[in-house]
């Protein structure tokens, strides 16, 4: 009934795959819609059945607040008889709205589903036109519901108790209430709701009953189980009128602002209140689509030789004034690496567009055999007209090395040890000046703050590498993700983490200032916080004196749309 991830939870049971998987094709996706929240004009798309028109007035009503969903979120309306909701891998599946010849054959399945029948819908309802109402306004409410997992696992607050998660996701329906109770008719149908669910969940056997639980305060107060045969899923629906009924009697919250904060917003306002942010950027999206290419690895002389998979972050780099893309999927890259390398064979990096179409390449011929079991961070720049930099940490023979790879030639690279402890750290081609590369190093301490270093390496000796080390970061901000990107602007650093970027003053590395972002996968500008925007995967780029050059995804309904990019830039 009221389930979030039950299909993820309990995809191998039998009776639950007929009921979740076949579902009609009616579905709502695509680019978000762009217009306000209209309190009534919802009302009125509910007491019609109209399924576009309420999901797209639910994610105005949340994007109103401050609370922004995925852009390829999708709504999928299965058959009317289902009773089994869920939300997973970015999609909410609800029973559809039930015609006018339906209505009642809807209630008897909830009826037979919950309470084996006891529950008698015509003496509840006694007004066809009424049991139309209550289904059609229920089916929003599981709509919102499953809304409410996605915006949990959006803002990451999930908890590991059951009775918590669903908490949770019924929030987002009390937040929906308090609007609606804002006029008659929707004061008149969250009470005419409520007494559909008290009066279901009493016929329901062995339901719930508290009277002195405060869920804000103790949600894992009612002890629920997956519902792994029918039987369970009665009381999996028990526990959400139990729930809803407490809600509706102490919310726990005053106003949509202090459950929006609370529950959403509290990383990103604590991040924002810890590092101030730079008021003077004014970010803005340039009206162009990068040339995007690929970074191919390939190996001649293949005997003996097996192919490895790199998973890591994406990365974005630039050759000849194109940009590069490494990765194979919306969120990590995959790139294969021959893991023994005989003596003599040859490792080739190939950039090709989007056609395929081979329009670089560098290549190493291995000078002794190498055996390279695992790659923890790769990173990859040019210099000057012609080279290409690849520094990568290998584990070999010799335990974890940082390697790296550079042109000889213009096309035949060499690959060389930098004489650096790489243990817990990870590493950053940032840029370069005539015969040094330039490396950013992320050390994280026994607390898991971070601190990042600038070193140089020699491009003729890297064995005279590291040089000019220096602490440009030195902050308690907990950086365990992979996902970072630095570049130097001027005087200071640009930092991009997690879905934000941060300047850091290169003479105070205790100092960090927040510029954008909310940590969140998006491209869209919050209408709540001006200036306050989402990303996908932002990476600083460079800086020209009064332009902060930023690369982004934008974010799209397709892994197609995914790969493009976009340049945004930001001016003092």
């Amino acid at each position: 009934m009221f389930t979030a991830d039950i299909a993820q939870h309990f995809g191998r049971s039998k009776w639950l795959k007929v009921a979740c998987i076949v579902f009609l094709t009616c579905s709502w996706s695509g680019a978000r819609s762009q217009r306000t929240y209209d309190r009534d004009a919802l009302l009125r798309a509910v007491d019609k059945g109209n399924w576009n028109t309420t999901t797209a007035q639910l994610e105005n009503f949340f994007s109103d607040q401050g609370v922004s969903i995925n852009d390829s979120l999708s709504w999928n309306a299965q058959s009317v008889d289902s009773i089994y909701n869920y939300y997973e891998n970015l999609a909410i599946v609800v029973s559809r709205f039930p015609d006018k010849n339906e209505v009642w054959r809807y209630w008897e399945n909830w009826s037979n589903g919950l309470t084996k029948g006891s529950w008698q819908p015509k003496r509840h309802f006694k007004l066809k036109s009424r049991a139309r109402k209550m289904a059609n306004y229920h089916t929003m409410t599981m709509l919102c519901h499953e809304l409410g997992h996605h915006l949990a696992e959006r803002y990451e607050v999930e908890r590991s108790e059951l009775n918590c998660k669903e908490y949770q996701a019924d929030l987002a329906c009390v937040l929906l209430e308090m609007s609606l109770s804002r006029s008659k008719k929707g004061s008149r149908r969250i009470r005419r709701y409520q007494d559909l669910l008290v009066s279901l969940n009493s016929e329901i056997p062995d339901h719930y009953t508290n009277t002195t639980v405060d869920l804000k305060a103790n949600c894992e107060a009612l002890d629920v189980e997956f519902p792994s045969t029918p039987e369970l899923m009665s009381l999996y629906a028990s526990a959400f009128c139990e729930r809803r009924r407490l809600l509706h009697a102490n919310p726990g919250y005053g106003s949509p602002a202090d459950l929006v904060n609370d529950l959403y917003l509290k990383e990103q306002n604590e991040l924002l209140k810890k590092f101030p942010p730079v008021l003077s950027y004014n970010n803005e999206l340039l009206h162009e689509q990068l040339h995007l290419h690929e970074i191919d690895f390939t190996s001649r002389f293949r005997r003996g030789i097996k192919e490895m998979e790199i998973w890591g972050t994406p990365m974005i780099y630039r050759l000849n004034g194109f940009f590069l893309d490494s990765s194979c999927s919306p969120r990590f890259c995959n790139m294969v690496f021959p893991e023994a390398v005989p003596k003599g064979a040859m490792i080739e990096v190939k950039v090709r567009d989007w056609d395929g179409v081979l329009t670089d390449r560098r290549q190493y011929y291995a000078e002794e055999d190498l055996n390279i079991s695992d790659i923890r961070t790769s990173s990859m720049i040019t210099y000057g007209d012609w080279g290409m930099a690849l520094l990568q940490v290998e584990t070999g023979s010799d335990g974890e090395e940082l390697i790296l790879y550079t042109d000889s030639d213009g096309l035949e690279m060499e690959r060389k040890v930098v004489p650096i402890d790489v243990s817990e750290a990870d590493f950053r081609l940032i840029g370069q000046k005539s015969g040094y590369v330039q490396v950013a190093e992320r050390i994280l301490n026994s607390e898991g703050f971070v601190q990042i270093m600038t070193f140089e390496i020699n491009l003729r000796d890297p064995k005279r590498s590291p040089l000019s080390m220096k602490v440009i970061l030195d902050v308690d901000i907990e950086m365990n993700r992979s996902d970072w990107q630095i570049c130097r602007a001027g005087e200071t650093y640009v930092l991009s983490l997690g879905g934000n970027l941060f300047e850091v003053p290169g003479e105070d590395p205790k100092k960090m200032m927040y510029m954008t972002g909310t940590g969140l996968m998006g491209n869209k500008d919050s209408k709540r916080h001006p200036g306050l925007s989402e990303f996908y995967v932002p990476q600083a780029e460079g800086y020209d004196k009064v332009h902060l050059y930023m690369v982004d995804r934008r974010r799209g309904s397709s892994i197609m749309d995914d790969r493009v990019f976009y340049r945004r830039f930001f001016t003092r």
